[in-house]
């Protein structure tokens, strides 16, 4: 993969259940050593949901994908057991482990997804910062994706994250951004993420960007129903059981899912993830 490839608009386990979406037929590649981070000071912003896509997508394409839920607070990804997640630890005084957190990211021949929330932000953003624990990993053999969401109904406090985020990301990082239009658009003044002064300070850094479009309540509700049953979306489209029920979501459900997951895995492609 080329680091330096420019980003396109268009929009830890064996156990995750293979995708299936008929009309996409992502690269058959067993890739290692891949380090994705979740991270946005702003809580509420889709964090969790960006994680269950990339899980799915990314299970398809890292040999050893090993998934890691960073909250101590709520962990989100928790509950998922297709997932078989990790979850972060506390140190003896109450704060997160982060170098523990980094050891594991360090482990040779695995790739990683990190779900964070809010409330480790900036403890995670001050350990990596002053321990240079990107840099460390990079040094390993480690190729580190941040992924970043910013949306449109929380403007002003998400871009001023990326922003954050954006200032330390050490060279060679890349960094992807997601544009979670659900609520509302990502267009401050206006004017498209792509034309702000904030974009083309950093654009060299950014491997791609990612819509998630604003849909229509039913597909909000599905997306809900999802999660509240602690589903992936691999495992609703293959028709798994309900945990609630016994019974697999129904046709309309699934067909839903499977265009949410095909838009997402065809604009991960365009960016060369």
């Amino acid at each position: 993969m080329n680091p330096n490839t420019s980003p396109q608009t268009a929009s830890s386990s064996p156990s995750i259940t293979p995708t299936t979406t008929p009309s996409f037929n992502p690269p058959a590649t067993s890739r290692q050593n891949e380090i994705h981070l979740i991270l946005q000071g702003k809580g509420g912003t889709g964090k969790s949901l960006i994680a269950l896509l990339l899980a799915d997508y990314l299970s398809e394409r890292c040999s050893s994908l090993r998934c890691i839920d960073a909250d101590p607070v709520n962990r989100s990804l928790g509950g998922y057991k297709a997932l078989d997640p990790i979850g972060l630890g506390l140190r003896s005084d109450g704060t997160p482990d982060c170098e523990a957190l980094t050891a594991t990211l360090a482990e040779p021949q695995i790739s990683c997804l990190v779900d964070t929330g809010s409330t480790i932000f900036l403890p995670l953003m001050s350990y990596f910062v002053q321990s240079r624990a990107i840099e460390t990993l990079q040094a390993a053999g480690k190729t580190v994706f941040v992924h970043i969401p910013i949306a449109g109904d929380m403007l002003a406090e998400t871009l001023n994250g990326f922003r954050q985020i954006m200032k330390h990301l050490p060279a060679g990082a890349q960094a992807v951004v997601w544009l979670n239009e659900y609520q509302a658009q990502v267009q401050p003044n206006g004017q498209p993420f792509t034309d702000l002064n904030i974009y083309a300070e950093v654009k060299d850094q950014i491997r791609g960007i990612v819509s998630l479009p604003n849909r229509s309540e039913i597909f909000i509700l599905t997306i809900q129903d999802l999660r509240k049953e602690q589903m992936t979306f691999s495992q609703g489209l293959a028709g798994s059981p309900r945990p609630s029920t016994g019974e697999p979501l129904n046709i309309m459900v699934r067909q839903r899912l499977k265009i949410i997951q095909q838009e997402i895995f065809e604009q991960l492609g365009t960016a060369n993830l």
